[in-house]
């Protein structure tokens, strides 16, 4: 396989680019690891439906135990930095040789590309560039099936969601939904059923 879908979640203080990451979660579908960094901030802009949304406590923003985001980016990047044997094709001739390649992570989860992806790429770039340009949108994939089967979207959504709820409790039964990490095994377990592939951790 020549890239690897990782579930990609992060919790804003606004729902556009004038706020700030507050904390971002990935999970490797293929073997499930993880990482879940809680950004630092002395000040921020926020809006009072996101942060009623993310629950966050504004009063722990500043809390030491968590990263800037000129630490959190690098400590990003390191994890996503990561290597693989693959096979080289000689061309001229039938021979093949092992090989160490860089593993491609392409971003995968809910509205993905065009919400997450936004704020990693201007507050995260170093994270960014590890992570391909494209990505898997799980809402495109539900659309589809919804339009091969005569199916509400919503309703399927609703029931994918449901479904996978008992995944993301099983990796972080102490988290609940609209937390980076929890939504991340949400994410994964979705993927997982709609292309009935279940990696062994799942």
């Amino acid at each position: 396989m020549d890239f690897v879908p990782l579930s990609l979640d992060i919790e804003t203080s606004t729902s556009d680019l004038d706020g700030q990451i507050l904390s971002i979660g990935v999970v490797r579908f293929d073997n499930g690891e993880n990482r879940y960094i809680e950004i630092r901030h002395e000040k921020l802009v926020v809006s009072p439906e996101s942060m009623a949304v993310n629950r966050f406590n504004v009063t722990t923003l500043n809390d030491n135990k968590k990263y800037y985001l000129h630490l959190a980016d690098p400590l990003l990047q390191a994890f996503l930095t990561q290597y693989e044997e693959g096979t080289q094709i000689i061309v001229h001739g039938a021979a093949t040789s092992n090989i160490i390649k860089e593993v491609k992570f392409i971003p995968m989860g809910f509205n993905v590309g065009s919400f997450d992806m936004s704020f990693v790429r201007k507050y995260l770039p170093m994270t960014a560039e590890k992570l391909g340009y494209r990505s898997i949108d799980l809402n495109a994939l539900i659309f589809a099936e919804a339009y091969k089967t005569g199916k509400n979207f919503y309703n399927l959504k609703r029931s994918y969601k449901k479904s996978a709820f008992d995944c993301a409790k099983k990796h972080a039964s102490e988290l609940e939904p609209h937390h980076a990490l929890f939504d991340c095994y949400i994410a994964s377990g979705v993927f997982s059923l709609l292309t009935g592939i279940k990696p062994s951790w799942l």
